[in-house]
């Protein structure tokens, strides 16, 4: 029996499992996916992370793109299926590449890896490694013409704008709204649909101001 349809119109929010509800919405309707999985179900998640991105990729427009920031952290002794068995306790994962090429490999194209510097990160308390001061965010999109205006991405001088952001974090654990902002911008049109599907971009107030439709799901740590 096929789930029963969502009948998108306007922006709302849903609450409850992206794997239960993104197959109940129409197919190729939004413009532009803001996807920020948390650390926990990046190490927990991974499979049904990619099976969430499987069905983003129905969902998104054909000249749509998918923007995925995602957080690196060190292994712990509880292990994740995404996690080589040989990594010793406190050895960097590379969780955030782990899944884009995951991603790359189910069909996306990547194209652009970029990097968020943290132009005002605290100094850490470790005295065997540099202070981490980035993190990542990935272009995707699920075919080869897609829809990018390339105005919202140049620099104050003019020139095409660079991989690596500068931008505050403020004391914040999410990103910057400036860097959702950049994103929406650069690939959607006014009203166009913005989805986040994992409930942790806060896109509303974002498309709110810039005139996009959004939808988010709450999820409640259920990807785990």
């Amino acid at each position: 029996m096929l789930p029963e349809p969502i009948t998108l119109e306007s922006s709302c929010t849903f609450e409850g499992d992206p794997l239960e509800l993104l197959p109940r919405f129409p197919a190729k309707w939004f413009q532009c996916v803001i996807a920020a999985p948390t650390t926990v179900q990046l190490e927990t998640g991974f499979g049904r992370l990619v099976s969430i991105f499987s069905e983003l990729k129905r969902v998104l427009h054909p000249d749509g793109t998918l923007w995925l920031f995602a957080q690196d952290a060190y292994s712990r002794r509880r292990r994740s299926p995404l996690i080589p068995q040989r990594l010793v306790v406190s050895e960097i994962s590379g969780l955030p590449w782990r899944l884009a090429l995951a991603l790359q490999a189910d069909g996306w194209y990547l194209r652009s890896d970029l990097i968020w510097h943290k132009s005002d990160v605290m100094a850490q308390n470790v005295k065997d490694r540099p202070t981490r001061a980035h993190e990542y965010l990935f272009m995707l999109v699920r075919e080869k013409g897609y829809y990018y205006d390339k105005s919202v991405m140049l620099e104050r001088n003019g020139r095409n704008m660079r991989s690596v952001w500068s931008v505050a974090s403020k004391g914040s654990d999410g990103f910057p709204a400036e860097m959702i902002r950049r994103c929406i911008l650069a690939s959607t049109r006014p009203h166009q649909f913005v989805l986040d599907p994992l409930g942790v971009a806060d896109i509303q107030p974002i498309c709110d101001k810039i005139g996009r439709a959004h939808v988010a799901i709450e999820t409640n740590n259920i990807v785990e």
